[in-house]
Parts: C-alpha cells; sequence; structure tokens
C-alpha cells in the first residue's frame, strides 16, 4: 500500500470531530550503478525501478532502455543496476510541431483525472509525458523530481515518436528543466509557474514553457509554441 490510515481531530470554529486521514508513505533508496554507489533517491514506495532507470536517463547514465542490462532491488532498499552503451543515438522528439489551447486544457484534464494518490492525500505531485492526443506515461510522488523520473521510467520502456509534451502539477525550477532537456521533448506544462531560471533555460534550450494551466486557461513564457 503507498498510503497508512491515522485518527485526527479536525478542528473548525464551530467543532471538533476524529476522523481518519491519509499519509503518502516514503522511502529512501541507494543506486548502485555498476557496483559504485551512486545516490540516494526519496520517494512513494511505488514503481522504484522506473524511478532509478528515470533518474539515471535524465541525469545522462544512460540513453536508452537498451542500456540496462540488469536491474535488481535488494531487501536493503538498494537498486544495483548493470548498463553498457548501446550505441544509439538518444531520442530527439519532434524538431517542431503545432498543439491548440484546446489540446492542451483537455490533456490536463485528463492529467487531473489520474492523480488518484493526490485525491485521496493532497501533497502528492504528478507528471506526464504525452502527445498532442494522449498522455503515454504517469506517475505520482511525494516529490516532484521522483514523479518526472518515475515518469520518464515508464516512458523509456517504450517511447513513442508522438512524444511532446512534458506536463507537471507543480513549480518548474531549473533542476527540473534540466532534466527535461535531456528528453528531447519541445513542451513543458505546468499548473503553476517556472522559475527564473528555468525561464532562461527554456529560451536557450528553445523549449516552449507553459504555466497555470488550470481549467481552460494558460500563460505562454516562451514564443516557441505554433498554437493552432
Amino acid at each position: 500500500m503507498w498510503t497508512t490510515g491515522l485518527n485526527v481531530t479536525k478542528i473548525t470554529d464551530r467543532d471538533r470531530k476524529k476522523q481518519q486521514d491519509q499519509l503518502v508513505l516514503e522511502k529512501k533508496i541507494s543506486i548502485i550503478l555498476n557496483a559504485q554507489p551512486l545516490c540516494t533517491l526519496y520517494c512513494s514506495p511505488q514503481q522504484e525501478k522506473e524511478l532509478v532507470m528515470g533518474y539515471l536517463k535524465t541525469m545522462g547514465h544512460i540513453h536508452h532502455y537498451e542500456d540496462i542490462q540488469k536491474i535488481t532491488l535488494s531487501e536493503l532498499n538498494e537498486v544495483h543496476v548493470l548498463t553498457q552503451n548501446s550505441g544509439h543515438s538518444a531520442f530527439q522528439g519532434h524538431s517542431s510541431m503545432s498543439i491548440s489551447p484546446t489540446d492542451i486544457f483537455r490533456l490536463t484534464a485528463q492529467f487531473q483525472e489520474k492523480a488518484l494518490l493526490f485525491k485521496k492525500t493532497a501533497i502528492t505531485h504528478s507528471a506526464a509525458i504525452a502527445s498532442c492526443n494522449a498522455i503515454l506515461a504517469f506517475a505520482e510522488d511525494v516529490y516532484r523530481l521522483s514523479a518526472l523520473d518515475k515518469t520518464v521510467g515508464q516512458w523509456l520502456q517504450s517511447p513513442s515518436p508522438d512524444s511532446f509534451l512534458f506536463i507537471t502539477s507543480g513549480k518548474v525550477d531549473v533542476t527540473m528543466m534540466n532534466k527535461i532537456k535531456t528528453l528531447g521533448l519541445k513542451l513543458v506544462v505546468s499548473r503553476t509557474a517556472p522559475t527564473t531560471q528555468a525561464y532562461q533555460l527554456a529560451m536557450e534550450s528553445k523549449i516552449a514553457l507553459v504555466g497555470f494551466a488550470r481549467g481552460k486557461r494558460l500563460n505562454l513564457y516562451t514564443p516557441f509554441l505554433a498554437l493552432k
């Protein structure tokens, strides 16, 4: 299970009552890459292999799923990974593409519908990789970057030539933008806002950046998106 129940006292200006809240579990995992300790990550306890694959991809340790020879999760919360260079070039995404605001609104609505853990706990972040027509990979986690890496780990196993945009429920900072830059995607959509450094990196990388995509409204921060 990804959550645990806890009895709490809900207090309002009118009364107090007992109720059960759902708290998200979190854990620490260590990545051992080619027999050498690499890093420690914190995450919600699901899709841990996808998290590790996504992390290795967005940090430049691998390019493709075929680069991974073996990946195993030990009882000590260690993920052991053996890799090799596949010799394939990295996925570059589309060179250019246009999308309508209606398509973005539809995708963000689907994105919200998939956030079941958030609806249960109200604290998790969501991330997705999508084409103009459908969400191709989706994950939730208590940490923004772990949600991103889990999504990338899913997508990495069957990357689609239609992959075009990344969607996040949280802020877009420079750390997140650097990870997204490795994926060759051309559009980042957030329900909140980017930082100045993330905006500058998007401009340098010619990545379209959309913020405050909620309901049927959005803010377009960069000029690299052809809206239909």
